[in-house]
């Protein structure tokens, strides 16, 4: 896995009537006269980067030529939210709806950045509004159902799904509204009407979310279950939302396009991100940050020799760059290239001690070459430095207990749960390290979890079987 930074980037009923929406926001405007809005919010035409000014402060020109224009000052918010200024855009979009009230898109987007901040109140807010102008746009149910399941409202919740699905144009909206769906359900304690909708949604889309609220339905119906288990980092369910898209023709500037692309990049789209940040590299052809994705980009789309050409590329301009380091790291690693690997490893972790990825690539590369007191002694500088991870200590808790030392091995596997509450695999470890020591009351309560948390009953099985021939075997 290749690494970088992440640049800087209430209506209670299910349905509101158009009619009934516009005059809420009429009654809005009329206590709001539009001399009371206030100006537009100037923000950003200071701002380093030229043509990122240039732009601001033309949609700021527009928005006070034109000052009773909603549909100029809505223009300016988004030039603001696609750039980066919240607050200013939230303001700007209250402007633009009290100007505007008839425009699905000032409340809509508001209602998204408001939720960033976490202030799911005011944003389900603003979906009501919004969905009160165009109640048949999807993803406004997607968002509202998702925030109410945040703030436990489950009913509710269950409610903006099953609209979402009634209204979904494609597949990756359907497949989020039948998960969310599900997930309510399940806090409703539905497990059996859950249980037969991830049924179906698992057999056409096996997205790691559905599988794990798959398994999750199975524990709650007290069924065994042999699906496998999903770490909680699991990349999340997406889906389209073109009116939130338009936000990227507002995007302007070096610092704005890079996030556009380190956000493409997360999504996996190297492709999209590639158009975005090949016109970058003449703009700032030395730029560690760009380099960087670059590199990552175009090891994303099948182009490793590019890749590692641009990784060398910002070797020598930034070799002070950690990320190149362990990225390098990576490239040469996958060429089977260990040696040079290491290398680059340990200089990225002089460079950035507490780096924790590089720790665990270090420790990784060491096992796979059966180097294992160095691997151990890998963890143990990693463990100094506050860098530990529970995959880290997993794989030191099987390296210490293949060779028996079953104290050392429950030790590092115990430091794995404890990072890692949910990691199925490490209670299974643990339950088998604490068998084989004799501490079998203890092995049986490590066991019960792993088997709760969805480890593979195969597996659960035969650790089982285990620890009674241990028990056995003591007591004869």
């Amino acid at each position: 896995m290749y690494w970088r930074l992440i640049g800087v980037a209430g209506f209670g009923g299910l349905t509101v009537p158009r009619l009934a929406a516009l005059a809420a926001l009429a009654a809005l405007c009329a206590c709001t006269d539009r001399a009371s809005i206030g100006p537009p919010v100037v923000a950003g035409v200071d701002a380093g980067d030229a043509e990122l000014a240039a732009f601001l402060r033309e949609r700021v020109d527009d928005a006070v030529a034109n000052a009773q224009s909603g549909a100029l000052r809505g223009r300016l918010a988004m030039a603001y939210d696609a750039n980066g200024f919240d607050e200013a855009a939230i303001t700007s979009y209250w402007q633009a709806a009290a100007l505007e009230p008839d425009e699905f898109l000032w409340p809509y987007l508001r209602a998204l950045l408001l939720a960033h901040q976490g202030d799911y109140e005011r944003a389900i807010e603003d979906l009501g509004r919004a969905s009160g102008i165009d109640g048949d746009y999807a993803p406004v149910w997607l968002w509202r159902g998702t925030w109410l399941l945040d703030l436990g409202r489950t009913s509710g919740a269950a409610d903006a799904f099953r609209r979402a699905r009634e209204l979904a144009p494609d597949e990756s909206t359907r497949v989020a509204a039948d998960a969310g769906l599900a997930r309510a359900l399940l806090a409703q304690g539905g497990a059996q009407d859950a249980h037969r909708l991830l049924s179906r949604l698992a057999q056409s889309a096996p997205h790691p979310v559905v599988l794990r609220l798959l398994a999750n339905a199975d524990r709650a119906l007290g069924r065994q279950t042999d699906l496998p288990s999903v770490e909680t980092e699991a990349v999340a369910l997406e889906w389209a939302d073109p009116r939130r898209a338009r936000l990227d023709d507002f995007v302007r500037g070096f610092d704005a396009r890079l996030r556009q692309a380190e956000g493409l990049l997360s999504r996996g789209d190297a492709e999209a991100a590639l158009d975005v940040l090949e016109p970058l590299r003449k703009r700032r052809p030395g730029d560690r940050t760009l380099l960087n994705n670059l590199a990552i980009a175009y090891a994303a789309t099948g182009k490793p020799a590019t890749a590692m050409e641009t990784l060398q590329e910002g070797l020598r301009l930034h070799d002070d760059y950690y990320l190149f380091h362990f990225n390098a790291a990576v490239a040469y690693e996958e060429r089977g290239d260990t040696r040079t690997a290491l290398m680059h490893l340990d200089r990225a972790l002089s460079l950035q001690p507490a780096f924790s990825p590089a720790h665990e690539r270090k420790v990784l590369v060491l096992i796979e070459q059966q180097r294992h007191d160095d691997a151990l002694a890998a963890v143990e500088a990693a463990v100094a430095e506050g860098a530990q991870t529970a995959s880290m200590m997993y794989r030191a808790g099987v390296v210490e207990g293949s060779r028996g030392r079953w104290s050392n091995a429950i030790g590092h596997f115990r430091q794995a749960v404890s990072l890692a509450p949910r990691l199925a695999r490490g209670h299974l470890a643990l339950g088998r390290s604490l068998a084989e020591a004799g501490r079998h009351d203890e092995a049986r309560g490590a066991l019960d979890d792993a088997e709760r948390l969805g480890a593979a009953s195969a597996d659960i099985a035969s650790a089982r079987r285990r620890l009674e021939a241990l028990r056995a075997s003591e007591s004869s």
